[in-house]
């Protein structure tokens, strides 16, 4: 592979591992959003701000 190719595959590698752990994330926060626990418990388990971890709460509500 040249160059060019090999910057582009590893770049998409690097965002498919990104996007994975975002999801893994998500699924993280909203099975102990499930399990009731405090969201600033949340966010300091998780790393992420306790603004994100209620956004995540009001997307993932059922209608």
């Amino acid at each position: 592979m040249c160059n060019l190719n090999t910057g582009i595959y590893e770049q998409g590698i690097e965002q498919g591992i990104e996007q994975g752990i975002e999801t893994n994330r998500t699924a993280t926060v909203l099975s102990m959003l499930k399990e009731n626990l405090p969201i600033e418990m949340i966010a300091r388990i998780t790393n992420l701000s306790a603004d994100k971890i209620r956004a995540l709460k009001m997307e993932n509500q059922p209608s």
